[in-house]
Formats: C-alpha cells, sequence, structure tokens
C-alpha cells in the first residue's frame, strides 16, 4: 500500500493568474471535454479562466521525487519536459490564482486511460509505459516497461485499476480528497463533471469493441463518483445514453470520452447554472448549438443537391 504519513508531507504552492475578460472566471483542469464544456460557459469570450491539462490526480498532488537519479537522456526528447515536471510537481504551481477567485472545472477520467509509478518518498508519476499513444514522443520502443525500468534504474511498481482495483481506489481517494481540499482554497466554486465512457454512437448502434472497456471503466468510475459525493464540491451529471460519440466529434472520434457538440453543450449550461445562478435562460448554450447543427445540416443538404445536380 502507501505510508500516509509520508505522503502528507507534500509542499502544495499557487500560482497561474485569471484573465480579466470574464466577470466570473472559469478555469478547467482537465481534458478536452473540461476545457470545451469551460469554454461553454464562459461563452467564448476569449479564455476566461486558464485550462490545464490533465495529469492522474494521484501523480498531481503526490510529493516531488527526493533526488532525481534518472537517465534523463535515455528518454525520447519530446518526453523529457513532461517526465520532469511530473518529478518534481512544478505542475501544481500552475494551477490556480494567487488568491481565492472564479469557479474550476474538473474530471478525472484521465484516471482510468493510466496508471502511475510509485517512485517511494510518497512520490508517484504517470506511468510512461501506459502513456503511449496519449502523451507526444512515446511509443512501445521508446516507452516499453523494459525501456522505463532503465531509465528509472528501478523495477517499476505500477499502481492501476486495471492491475488491482482496491489498491487503486485506497490511494485514489487519499489523493483526490487531497485535491478537492486544495482547489477549495483556491476556487470559490469546485465543479466535477460526471463522465462516463461510452461506446455509443450518434448514429445509433454501440462501437462493438468499446463495450467491454466502457463497463469496466464505468463500474471503477462510479465508485469514484459516489466518494466525490461526500466532498465539498459540486457534481454535473447527466443521463448515461447522454453520452455518445461518433466520427465527427470534437477531438475526433469515435471515441471512449469524446462527446457530440450537444452533450457539451448540457454540460456547460448545467455549470453555467453554478457559476452563475443569476445569469439568465438556462439552456443558453444548447440553444446557441441547435441552430448551429440546423445550419450545418442545411448547408450538407444544399451541397448534396448540388452533387447530385
Amino acid at each position: 500500500m502507501f505510508d500516509r504519513e509520508v505522503v502528507s508531507r507534500a509542499k502544495l504552492e499557487p500560482g497561474g493568474v485569471a484573465n480579466p475578460l470574464s466577470p466570473v472566471p472559469v478555469y478547467s483542469l482537465g481534458g478536452c471535454i473540461a476545457h470545451d464544456v469551460a469554454q461553454g460557459v464562459v461563452g467564448g469570450a476569449g479564455c476566461a479562466g486558464k485550462h490545464y491539462w490533465r495529469r492522474p490526480t494521484i501523480a498531481l498532488m503526490s510529493n516531488p521525487v527526493e533526488r532525481s537519479r534518472f537517465k534523463l537522456h535515455e528518454i525520447p526528447a519530446p518526453f523529457v519536459n513532461y517526465f520532469v515536471n511530473d518529478i518534481t510537481k512544478s505542475h501544481l504551481s500552475e494551477i490556480s490564482a494567487s488568491k481565492k477567485q472564479g469557479s474550476i472545472v474538473i474530471d478525472v477520467t484521465r484516471d482510468l486511460f493510466t496508471g502511475v509509478i510509485d517512485l517511494g518518498g510518497g512520490c508517484y508519476i504517470k506511468n510512461p509505459a501506459e502513456g503511449v499513444g496519449i502523451v507526444e514522443g512515446l511509443t512501445e520502443d521508446t516507452m516499453g516497461e523494459g525501456v522505463l525500468g532503465n531509465v528509472l534504474g528501478l523495477e517499476p511498481k505500477p499502481i492501476s485499476y486495471a492491475r488491482d482495483e482496491e489498491e487503486f481506489m485506497e490511494l485514489w481517494k487519499f489523493f483526490f480528497e487531497r485535491k478537492i481540499s486544495y482547489l477549495n482554497e483556491k476556487f470559490d466554486k469546485v465543479i466535477l463533471l460526471e463522465l462516463y465512457f461510452t461506446p455509443r454512437l450518434a448514429t445509433g448502434g454501440v462501437k462493438p469493441d468499446f463495450v467491454d472497456q466502457s463497463e469496466r471503466a464505468n463500474g471503477v468510475l462510479a465508485r469514484m463518483y459516489a466518494f466525490a459525493r461526500q466532498q465539498n464540491l459540486a457534481i454535473v451529471s447527466l443521463e448515461r445514453s447522454a453520452f455518445r460519440t461518433g466520427a465527427m466529434v470534437p477531438w475526433g472520434g469515435p471515441s471512449l470520452t469524446h462527446f457530440v457538440p450537444e452533450t457539451i453543450a448540457r454540460l456547460s449550461d448545467r455549470v453555467r447554472a453554478i457559476v452563475a445562478p443569476n445569469g439568465g435562460d438556462r439552456n443558453r448554450y444548447l440553444v446557441r448549438q441547435a441552430y448551429r447543427r440546423a445550419q450545418e445540416h442545411e448547408q450538407a443538404v444544399q451541397w448534396l443537391n448540388a452533387e447530385k445536380a
């Protein structure tokens, strides 16, 4: 397991500056959906609050490495910066403004895409061997488990829900609780998006090779969200059937966690109701998205008719 006393000594530092374009800064910490939802909340008026690209919760909130003894010259060049930031935890200082203000939208799906490596001393990093195809510069040849062991100079101790769900959950709960406590000190409101993996396609039916992955991951996510409801934060949810993917979704697809624009719009409107409860129309973004889709449909029909002619 892990040493809670060692882990509790992590140093957390503030950082980041709010953009003055919005009277209610809305930051985001997570993946593409958290980014797009936050942008929908502010209506696309510049970037009301900075987006912080996600890292696994366990890695993000753990201790910095006690000393660097790793063979950085053997790490793929595009990955060196990420790796150094991960072991030193310098990315944590980028998360928040220097004083409490605004809201932050977060998600935890990346916590399942990659596990972590225990480096000892309460330090965990994202498992680079599981980052192949996710993080720039990593391939099976440049960062397999054998390569990782040589870089670290020790036998990696991987932790993930797929290897041992109970071990993962115990560690994740500890660091998620710390994460929410930290974010509550820096922001007025912390809002978690309750997202689920999906095999559902916008055209109907499911993508068969996504079914097993979704079922396993969603069982763990349900446990994670149940624990999150015990913390001091707001949770924005939709019915499971709302999570649909497709070939033309934002950020590319079909994907387990890339959804149709209408899903993003609905999430944005629900976040807006929390951030600005007196902000008027509760379906502002969804309505705009509906008319945008109508325009796209009309243009597509006109193009098809012209091609037929």
